[in-house]
């Protein structure tokens, strides 16, 4: 009798085998291997048969360096990847030769990310922009010469003394902003109508010499929703692969008593507490948080006391450099206390205004004085500055067409002016449709000659990209023969204007352009621009007298 050799132990452990491998591969996900010496983790994908194919990397096969592909062909290598924080970082563009331009404004007018994908620009990146056009000077951008991109040409190490030249110069700017915010978490734009090249730092400290500033622009992903499957065998036992999203793709959705984790790329079930648990759970909550809350005063107190001390030297300091610059003597001292109460705690409410300064708030002083309250805006040391320094001169200046300055307060975190309130609006007010009257061109200066001979606002983004600065689109107009189409409408009348009008607006407009001149050497000076004026009212005036008479 032959004996038949026992195979049945071998099919179970491969049986076994199988289904354990089957359910591995079901309850986790599939990241893709290495590319060189970076680690591609989920949900990052290089290739369609791993990770997520929203999350698209390229791993080139040649040089085994990963790259981050963005609209409109620019490509970006990657750095290096932090899968916990879920953030990578790129080298920005390479310089053409001998030019201060890198190759992405040619091929795609800089950086532009998918909104539809789950990358963004991080606010961590401080972007320096180079070889701009001398129009951004007046955008909302730090283009002067403290600008620290300044500071990253000459000591970084980075770029040579030659290009150097090229990025920065009088007439041609370079510019520094912190990216973000909309829309530069998905564009950092270059044109040969803005500028032409940038350079980011990653986490800028500029208390640090500019050799130890990290250069790389940090980019940042969203967590990855359930994986992508095609049947039902690629989902674990606690999900089913449906459709999801706006796109329709299939996914595999956790069944209903469990929830997605993408830390562990998988679903769990949720957990249910008992009675015994639960009431642990209390006791310890309970017992957290006292002993949080007495932890916490302890450190408020301190704190408080610190920051009180610290306040109040501040506020000696103020109040020295104040009287230094008013020949030892200060103007009325407010308290912060006062301040608060009479602006209801600087309620939104009391709001008059802001700027690029900080806001303006209506206050009511106890003795029934209204009032209007400048506040330098929070974090701002140059606001607070700007604030400081306006103190020191409206105290010493006492003129019937300027707002009187009452005093200011110094105890908090920002200084305050205190001004008498003038209840007839702003300029902007009258311009822009607050109120129902009309004012002509018969006064002011440079941008503000502007803003009345057109009723249009300094800065706006309802415009044309090119036109969003007002000085910008009007020289834009003149340039092209059309300075007509920009002056207010109010001012040509209903009737067909007459000859001495139409000649005293391209005058006024003519003047207003030429104190807008890029050199100061060649803008008239005030005694000039004053006389100018008086002779365009003269010109108007004799036309209305001629009506009169009948001449």
């Amino acid at each position: 009798m032959v004996i038949k050799p026992n195979t049945t132990p071998h099919f179970l452990c491969s049986c076994i085998f199988f289904l354990l491998f089957l359910s591995l591969q079901c309850s986790s996900q599939k990241a893709c291997p290495n590319c060189g010496s970076i680690e591609v983790p989920y949900p990052l994908s290089t290739n369609p048969n791993c990770g997520d194919p929203d999350y698209s990397l390229r791993c080139d096969p040649h040089s085994n360096k990963v790259y981050f592909d963005t609209l409109n062909g620019s490509s970006y290598l990657v750095l290096s990847i932090m899968a916990a924080s879920q953030r990578m970082v790129v080298q920005p563009s390479a310089w053409l030769p001998d030019r201060c331009v890198t190759q992405d404004m040619l091929v795609s007018e800089g950086l532009w990310l998918n909104q539809s994908l789950p990358f963004n620009v991080t606010s961590s990146n401080t972007i320096f922009l180079f070889n701009c056009s001398p129009r951004l000077l007046v955008s909302p951008l730090n283009c002067t010469s403290s600008s620290l991109c300044h500071r990253y040409l000459d000591s970084s190490g980075q770029v040579d003394t030659k290009r150097a030249l090229q990025c920065a110069s009088n007439l041609d700017p370079c510019c520094t902003f912190v990216a973000g915010g909309m829309p530069s978490a998905y564009k950092i734009r270059l044109h040969n109508s803005g500028c032409r090249a940038f350079r980011s730092i990653i986490h800028l400290d500029p208390e640090k010499p500019a050799v130890q500033w990290e250069e790389g622009l940090e980019i940042q992903w969203t967590p990855p929703p359930e994986p992508v499957c095609k049947t039902q065998l690629d989902c674990s036992r606690a999900s089913k692969c449906l459709p999801s999203g706006l796109n329709g793709r299939l996914r595999c959705l956790c069944n209903k008593g469990y929830h997605w984790d993408h830390g562990v790329g998988t679903c769990l079930r949720k957990k249910r507490n008992t009675k015994a648990g639960l009431s642990l759970k209390v006791s310890m909550g309970v017992i957290s948080f006292f002993s949080l809350a007495v932890a916490m005063t302890a450190i408020a107190v301190r704190r408080s006391w610190k920051l009180s001390n610290q306040q109040a030297r501040v506020a000696k300091a103020r109040e020295d450099m104040l009287r230094s610059s008013n020949g030892g003597k200060s103007s009325r001292m407010f308290h912060l206390k006062e301040m608060k109460k009479a602006t209801k705690n600087f309620s939104k409410e009391r709001v008059l205004g802001s700027g690029g300064f900080g806001e303006v708030y209506k206050g009511e002083l106890q003795d029934g004085t209204v009032v209007a309250v400048k506040s330098a805006r929070v974090g701002n040391i140059k606001s607070t500055e700007q604030v400081l320094n306006e103190v020191g001169i409206l105290s010493q200046v006492n003129h019937k067409n300027l707002v009187r300055l009452l005093g200011c307060c110094v105890e908090g975190e920002q200084p305050l002016m205190i001004h008498e309130y003038i209840s007839n609006g702003t300029l902007h007010d009258h311009l822009h449709g607050k109120f129902s009257t009309f004012l002509d061109w018969k006064t002011s200066y440079g941008v503000v000659l502007l803003e009345l001979l057109t009723s249009q606002k300094v800065i706006d983004f309802s415009r044309d990209q090119d036109d969003v600065n007002l000085a910008t689109y009007v020289i834009n107009r003149a340039n092209n023969g059309a300075s007509m189409e920009v002056v207010d409408q109010q001012l040509l009348g209903n009737e067909l204007p007459g000859d001495t009008l139409l000649a005293s607006i391209k005058l006024f407009l003519e003047l207003a352009l030429s104190c807008l001149r890029e050199k100061k050497g060649n803008r008239p000076g005030m005694k000039d621009v004053v006389q100018e004026l008086q002779c365009i009212i003269q010109i108007v005036d004799q036309e209305e007298v001629t009506k009169e008479v009948g001449i």
